[in-house]
């Protein structure tokens, strides 16, 4: 190659604007002397070596070498079922050694082997071809093997656009299945989405419910693989309608819980609380999982910033959970609750819900939420000016930290800092930082927010 132009091409360029020179110009013997001028003598020219032919960069592919192989019959196709039977067993033993090679740390020698027997995978048709070059495609892709990877694409395209052309075979609709499972493990999202779309629309053109149903579910499970939630949000949808017609209600539910994900997925709560509401109305019946679903339902409220909703569910929350005994979702939706009042600044009712949760921790003998609610607490009561409220949070804070031998110094430097007179020009370096107030919708401090009654210690 020179300058961008193969050897060859240069050559007879070379020659071709040499001989045009030839034709053109007069020989040295037509010119006259004067112009000649002195003959100089020079040197004959060393002759140049031919150019060493250049190695090329891009190797052939190893899947379309054309080389008989002594494991495959030679000129007698199609092969017996006994020819089928001794070539299969070959390419299990070839696959194995190619597995052991790759456990051995012989990368190229694995894949050396498995290319050879994804050529002659050919002989026994597409069905064991298309199984074999997913499997080999995975591996490849998790040894980052980038241009096996890219070999073994290539040649599920051309199986794709031949099992596409009249004639059909009969089996197009397995084949179809394994190609769009291969391109999934070579990681092609796209082509498996050009194998699955033609194949729902074909589901849908025939009315064939049951394969338009299996369709869509291949398409959302890829399209949740791939973060595609937009796209999923509308598959999910369709198997949601197709589930009511059908009137399933576990694939209903199913679906319900599938939409709540990808919406809070894509950072779209407000999205996800129509079918949190769905599910919650299903199970009315079933008190056990009232709490989990009240609590999340709380949760995309509150990312919403729907704070009046929000309110509610947290504390309906941990009213549900009281009644089965499920502590931990109680104590969960009072610390969220407490969290929610202290960024909308409602500090008397986050103190309510904090002074409450270091007796109710103890109470289920979880002192690590006592702990953390005696820090807020203190932190609040600073924040009012209660001086005297917030050592006294401070110094329950450190009993506990104490027992749990967790952060006790913490605890500590806060009664220290607390007990300084305040300097008025500037504040402490670790006093609790006041959040943001919120928007308009925040609902106000009023005599009708429901009040948590402190319960007695057992």
């Amino acid at each position: 190659m020179q300058n961008g132009i193969p050897s060859g091409l240069a050559s007879g360029l070379t020659g071709i604007v040499v001989g045009l020179l030839a034709i053109a110009l007069p020989s040295p013997a037509q010119l006259p002397t004067q112009v000649l001028g002195p003959q100089i003598k020079t040197p004959p020219k060393s002759q140049a070596s031919p150019p060493k032919p250049q190695e090329d960069r891009f190797p052939p592919n190893p899947l379309e070498i054309q080389e008989p192989d002594p494991l495959l019959p030679q000129g007698k196709q199609p092969l017996s079922a006994a020819e089928r039977d001794r070539l299969r067993t070959a390419l299990d033993a070839l696959s194995a050694q190619g597995s052991a090679k790759l456990q051995a740390g012989q990368t190229q020698e694995a894949f050396d082997l498995w290319n050879r027997e994804l050529r002659l995978r050919r002989a026994l048709g597409y069905r064991e071809e298309l199984i074999a070059l997913g499997r080999v495609g995975e591996i490849a892709w998790q040894q980052g093997q980038t241009q096996e990877v890219r070999y073994i694409t290539q040649r599920l395209q051309q199986i794709q656009a031949a099992i596409q052309k009249p004639p059909v075979p009969a089996d197009q609709a397995d084949l179809t299945e394994l190609l769009g499972i291969a391109y999934q493990l070579v990681r092609s999202p796209n082509l498996a989405l050009s194998v699955y779309e033609p194949k729902l629309a074909q589901a849908r053109q025939r009315k064939n419910a049951l394969e338009e149903f299996n369709t869509l579910n291949e398409i959302g499970l890829l399209q949740l693989n791939w973060f595609r939630y937009p796209s999923a949000a509308q598959t999910y949808r369709d198997l949601l309608t197709i589930a009511r017609q059908n009137q399933d209600p576990t694939s209903e539910v199913l679906y319900l819980i599938q939409l709540t994900y990808v919406h809070e997925q894509a950072k779209q709560p407000e999205q996800a609380v129509p079918y949190l509401e769905d599910l919650l109305q299903i199970y009315q019946e079933q008190p056990e999982v009232l709490p989990a679903l009240t609590l999340r339902l709380a949760e995309n409220y509150d990312a919403a910033r729907n704070f009046e909703k929000a309110e509610q569910n947290y504390q309906a929350a941990y009213t549900l959970s009281q009644a089965i005994t499920q502590s931990s979702y109680g104590a969960d939706a009072l610390q969220k609750l407490g969290k929610l009042y202290r960024r909308n600044d409602r500090w008397d009712a986050a103190i309510q819900v904090y002074d409450f949760l270091v007796d109710y921790g103890q109470t289920i003998n979880d002192l690590y939420i006592s702990m953390n609610a005696a820090d807020q607490l203190g932190q609040l009561r600073l924040l009012q000016k209660d001086t005297a409220g917030a050592i006294a949070a401070f110094q329950q804070g450190l009993q506990f930290a104490q027992v749990l031998q967790l952060r006790p110094e913490y605890f500590s430097k806060r009664i220290e800092t607390a007990q300084k007179p305040a300097d008025s020009s500037s504040s402490p370096a670790d006093s609790p930082k006041v959040e943001p107030k919120a928007s308009p919708t925040t609902p106000s401090t009023s005599p009708t927010s429901p009040t948590i009654e402190k319960q007695k210690k057992s």
